[in-house]
């Protein structure tokens, strides 16, 4: 029997962009999932995730159960065989909020998970691939920041479909999300996006430059300790995703909120359409924002940076 955990995740620069080739600056954070998979001798691979409730849900090859598809999609991409080990059992737990990586948590998890159970000796940059290739499987299209960040853990630099570059963390940084409890439709906030590039391609363009400067600065701003410089241009790219129209009414109060309690910058993190936001605080306004976002309705958490998928315990 092993256990695994993997982080949840937040886009800190470059949301939609990176799904065009834009670089993105990512934090795996502490909320994790954690993915338990033993040996059955029955031969059957059998489902437990009480989140969905799901019960002794036998895994049939072939089933299109939206509930399960990524995750049978990584037994697929990782066995080849789904039995070719034999029957088991997974099991999944989760402190995770929706909209900071449930998804892209099971699939890290789940991979490792076998990877470990079963002595298939894959390296990391193998597991990344597989799960990348999930969730393409899945959704038809991403840019794999979610996996990455995931599996790797930390800050992170990325650019789709390449093994992350790590990223320091500036000492005094301190953030705080921001969830709305509204569930953000990914897939759709996507197709959004290529529309509205297929309308506009010259200004589509110009915006995904304008991505890219802000994810250059903030990444100098990040190895320098420079928050004044983070939060700036936090405040910019979210005018840029704003523009984009992948905000949401209660993003914006909650944002404006934040920012009026005196978070030094604010913006939309990951898909936008609902889900959640950071905000970049001090010491001395971080209590002052968190109420803010409690008494605009959203759900307040103090973020604390978290390295990636580890074996928890293998029996």
């Amino acid at each position: 029997m092993v256990t695994v955990s993997a982080p949840g995740k937040l886009m800190f620069f470059g949301e939609h962009a990176a799904v065009y080739g834009v670089p993105c600056i990512a934090l795996a954070i502490n909320q994790r999932l954690y993915c338990t998979v033993k040996k059955r001798q029955d031969g059957k691979i059998i489902f437990n995730f009480p989140d969905l409730e799901l019960k002794n849900y036998e895994y049939r090859p072939g089933s299109n159960d939206r509930r399960v598809c990524f995750i049978a999609r990584a037994i697929l991409n990782t066995l080849g065989d789904p039995y070719s080990h034999g029957g088991f059992e997974v099991e999944t737990r989760s402190e995770m909020k929706k909209g900071v990586g449930t998804s892209s948590g099971c699939v890290v998890s789940l991979i490792v998970a076998l990877n470990e159970l079963f002595k298939l000796n894959l390296s990391k940059e193998q597991m990344f691939h597989i799960a990348y290739k999930t969730v393409l499987d899945v959704q038809g299209k991403g840019s794999g920041y979610d996996v990455a960040t995931s599996l790797y853990g930390g800050f992170i630099k990325y650019l789709k479909g390449q093994i992350p570059q790590e990223l320091g963390c500036p000492r005094d940084l301190l953030l705080v999300m921001g969830h709305t409890n509204i569930k953000a439709d990914t897939v759709e906030l996507i197709d959004r996006v290529a529309k509205k590039k297929d309308h506009y391609p010259h200004f589509f363009n110009e915006v995904l430059w304008l991505t890219k400067q802000c994810v250059d600065e903030a990444e100098i701003s990040l190895e320098n300790d420079d928050l004044e410089g983070i939060a700036d241009m936090m405040n910019f790219v979210h005018g840029l995703l704003n523009g984009m129209g992948v905000s949401h009414p209660k993003l914006e109060e909650l944002i404006f909120a934040s920012r009026k309690a005196g978070a030094l910058g604010a913006k939309l993190s990951g898909a936008g359409g609902g889900d959640c936001m950071i905000a970049l605080v001090t010491p001395e306004t971080k209590d002052s924002v968190m109420s803010a976002i409690k008494e605009h309705g959203g759900i307040p958490l103090e973020i604390k940076v978290s390295e990636g998928a580890r074996v928890e315990s293998c029996d």
